[in-house]
């Protein structure tokens, strides 16, 4: 009983999380960055949300995490994030590409589930434009290894996932940084996330830095 109230908070939050919230461009050497991020599964009609739970493929909760990224140099970035589906563990990203006001870069990182008791580990391949000194639209394709969180329906689940499963996905975004106008947020990411999945959804987020 103790573990099922412990867990009640999570369960709107606890899904799997399939996003990057992170363009090619790194922060910058010396920076700092610190967001918090949520993402959240969409359907699009109620037939098709039903053939996803019948094919297995049904994503069902929202996802919440949080990331604080350094800027080790103009190419490369390093930090931590934690989130309720991958867990907590290091990321890095580096730009090996740089044709103002086009950039590529490689993402990766791993986390250990408290939950599911296992590593994650998520692989990125990131393209990005500046349209603007405020603001760059990116791409991303993503590949993450997670616990397989897709069709639970008991509480006590939760607690008994066992199973980690591949993830792919495309993901389109625009990021907003260097605001002067305002100081918080001090920027933010709006992203769709389509999984490489029988009946996917559309996967909706916001990131908010400061």
């Amino acid at each position: 009983m103790k573990r099922i109230l412990f867990l009640l908070p999570l369960l709107f939050l606890n899904g799997c999380f399939l996003g990057t919230f992170r363009s090619a461009e790194p922060i910058g050497a010396g920076n700092v960055e610190k967001s918090v991020y949520f993402n959240l599964p969409l359907y699009y009609s109620t037939d098709y949300r039903d053939n996803a739970k019948t094919s297995g493929s049904y994503y069902s909760r929202a996802n919440l995490g949080a990331m604080v990224i350094f800027g080790a140099s103009e190419y490369l970035d390093f930090g931590l994030r934690y989130d309720f589906a991958e867990g907590l563990g290091p990321q890095m990203k580096f730009r090996f590409l740089h044709v103002p006001p086009f950039s590529l870069a490689f993402a990766s990182g791993f986390g250990y589930n408290f939950f599911a008791q296992g590593f994650s580990w998520d692989v990125e391949l990131l393209g990005s434009a500046m349209i603007s000194h405020y603001s760059s639209l990116y791409l991303g394709f993503l590949a993450h290894h997670a616990p397989d969180y897709r069709n639970l329906a008991k509480i006590s689940d939760y607690f008994d996932v066992k199973r980690f499963n591949n993830f792919f996905g495309v993901a389109m975004g625009i990021s907003f940084r260097n605001f002067e106008a305002i100081k918080f947020p001090s920027g933010m990411n709006m992203e769709i996330v389509v999984p490489i999945d029988k009946y996917p959804p559309i996967i909706w987020g916001f990131n908010f830095a400061f």
